[in-house]
């Protein structure tokens, strides 16, 4: 298809200016194999999509006009290839390797109720506003956040870390330390995905913690 082609020429073009940018078009081209009228069509693209920034000069070695040189902007880099996964679950390993179960679910719930704490609006601000602040940023982690009206219960239909959980089924203190932090309340587990729920669902208490 001509946009499996497109978009194939242009993670080309992403990929050669990660490895060896800055490059100008000239140096696109000797590389890829491809003219510098389709190079700029797909730079104009990638420009367009704010991946590649605005172009810098960069002058010759010779005799003539500076060469346009072209690199990837932050959002680019942001899209490569990340190993997130592999480096938590060796450091979850790591954890539970050298400490009690204990020692390592409290951990666990100091850093998820630290990054709460932080993401949150505080106990001062309204419980409204706390809510709904705990939901969004759920939200942009991909938890899918639900509330239950009228029972004070939170269902998280998805597990970010749902392989790392199954394995250490401690890692779910995090998420229940971070839930606390954001709405300053005493949160419990009611069920959860690694115990063959459908969902996480947790209890929200407004006496605090």
């Amino acid at each position: 298809m001509i946009v499996d082609r497109l978009a194939h020429s242009r993670q080309r073009i992403v990929d050669l200016l990660k490895r060896k940018g800055p490059l100008s078009v000239g140096d696109l081209s000797r590389s890829l194999g491809l003219t510098t009228v389709t190079l700029r069509h797909h730079l104009e693209g990638l420009m367009g999509d704010g991946l590649v920034a605005p172009p810098s000069r960069r002058p010759r070695k010779g005799p003539g006009r500076p060469e346009l040189i072209y690199t990837l902007t932050p959002k680019a880099v942001s899209r490569l290839p990340r190993n997130y996964p592999e480096l938590c679950s060796c450091l979850v390993e790591a954890i539970t390797g050298a400490m009690s179960e204990e020692d390592a679910e409290s951990l666990l719930q100091r850093a998820g109720r630290r990054l709460g704490e932080r993401e949150g609006l505080g106990s001062e601000a309204r419980l409204s506003r706390r809510l709904h602040r705990a939901q969004s940023f759920l939200e942009s982690r991909g938890y899918y956040p639900e509330w239950n009206d009228g029972s004070g219960q939170l269902t998280l239909s998805h597990c970010p870390y749902r392989e790392i959980a199954e394995q250490w089924p401690v890692v779910c203190q995090f998420d229940r330390a971070l839930l606390e932090g954001l709405t300053s309340m005493r949160v419990e587990f009611i069920g959860r995905i690694v115990e063959s729920q459908p969902a996480c669902t947790l209890a929200l208490h407004p006496e605090g913690f």
